[in-house]
């Protein structure tokens, strides 16, 4: 996703949901619904960024 505002605002999406619904742990495939409803299109990782950042999508790549 390259438009920042909307990653931002996914971002927040999948947090409240999760809030909500009172998750201990935001899964990716949990995320992954989030995503595709905010979007409208479906998410596509790579096998390789599967593994190195199963437990955030929204990793900034700033930070390794």
């Amino acid at each position: 996703m390259k438009d920042a505002y909307q990653r931002r605002r996914t971002k927040a999406r999948v947090e409240k949901s999760a809030r909500l619904k009172k998750l201990p742990v935001i899964t990716l495939e949990f995320a992954k619904k989030v995503i595709e409803d905010e979007t409208g299109a479906p998410v596509q990782l790579g096998d390789d960024r599967l593994a190195s950042r199963a437990s955030s999508p929204f990793s900034d790549s700033r930070r390794s």
